[in-house]
């Protein structure tokens, strides 16, 4: 075990919180004994004081910020592990990560910011690692790879931590259960370009604004028009804006919602504020990439967007 002496620091401090549902029902334990020993190791290991490691909480000090970058890819990558068993695909996590002085007195962890962790934590999408903005001013120069992303919030930034190989991708996409499918990647391409998110790079917003994962232009869209979450295994598109957004689903039908989100799945499009036909700005086509193995004789439309309602947020 990490031994750090008495005195006052500037550090990092990472907080997870873990969730599972089994059957409907919260799990009281959602990680077993062996998995909350190896996280207390991994954190020793990367020279953090670990002053909490339960099976729904992971709470850990660590004097040198990138110590605790890689302590919070140790636990993405962790679950991410477990996630690849079926029986335990519900199990999620959220963590965070903040910066800035600290008192350490007989083992305790003293500050008058890191009792916010647990609040903010909330903020950071599900299966999500995020950090705060004294966080990032560690790594000048552009030093976290990949690139923080913006979120909701302006003091909170999103890292992509998990990189998944063709092997994990391809078990994933046999892990579903449920009718409606689970989805493993996102592409979005605006002007010719496409990108491709995963689960960790949510919230993905869209918008005019410079500081949006998704620029678009055009005379009805906001300066943050809308934003992608991942939830309960699917992407949705969710609209923050005045002028409602026109989604063109997987099925071919166009739908216009306002304060409302919409899963997105298949290949389908996002227009800002304006029919796809009278759109004078960016649309943004999508294609989501399902888990659900297609059978002989299954139906084609089987669990695109138009098979799914939207949902008030």
């Amino acid at each position: 075990m990490t031994q750090i002496a008495d005195g006052q620091y500037r550090g990092a401090v990472v907080y997870a919180d873990f969730s599972e549902s089994r059957g409907g029902l919260a799990a009281d334990s959602p990680l077993n004994f062996n998995e909350v020993r190896d996280l207390a190791s991994f954190g020793s290991r990367h020279d953090g004081l670990v002053m909490e490691s339960t099976p729904r909480k992971f709470y850990a000090f660590f004097p040198i910020a990138k110590d605790a970058l890689a302590m919070a890819r140790e636990i993405a990558e962790v679950v991410f592990r477990v996630r690849t068993d079926l029986s335990r695909l519900n199990l999620d996590v959220r963590v965070i990560i903040g910066y800035g002085q600290v008192s350490l007195e007989q083992g305790r962890l003293r500050s008058d910011w890191t009792h916010q962790l647990s609040g903010l934590v909330t903020s950071v999408p599900q299966n999500g690692v995020a950090a705060l903005r004294d966080f990032i001013g560690q790594f000048p120069h552009n030093g976290i790879i990949p690139a923080p992303r913006p979120s909701a919030r302006s003091d909170l930034f999103i890292l992509p931590m998990v990189e998944v190989t063709e092997d994990q991708e391809t078990r994933m996409a046999g892990l579903g259960g449920g009718a409606d499918g689970v989805f493993l990647t996102l592409t979005l391409r605006v002007r010719g370009q496409s990108q491709t998110f995963r689960s960790s790079d949510c919230p993905i917003l869209v918008g005019r604004d410079k500081t949006c994962g998704v620029q678009v232009s055009g005379e009805k869209a906001s300066r943050v028009h809308g934003r992608i979450e991942f939830e309960k295994d699917k992407f949705y598109y969710v609209d923050d804006s005045r002028n409602g957004t026109y989604v063109l689903t997987g099925g071919g039908q166009e739908i216009l919602i306002k304060q409302e989100k919409i899963v997105l799945a298949g290949d389908g499009a996002i227009s800002p504020g304006a029919p796809l036909a009278k759109q004078s700005g960016e649309v943004v086509r999508f294609s989501c990439k399902a888990s659900h193995l297609g059978m002989a004789g299954e139906s084609a439309e089987e669990g695109d967007t138009r098979m799914m309602r939207t949902e008030q947020h």
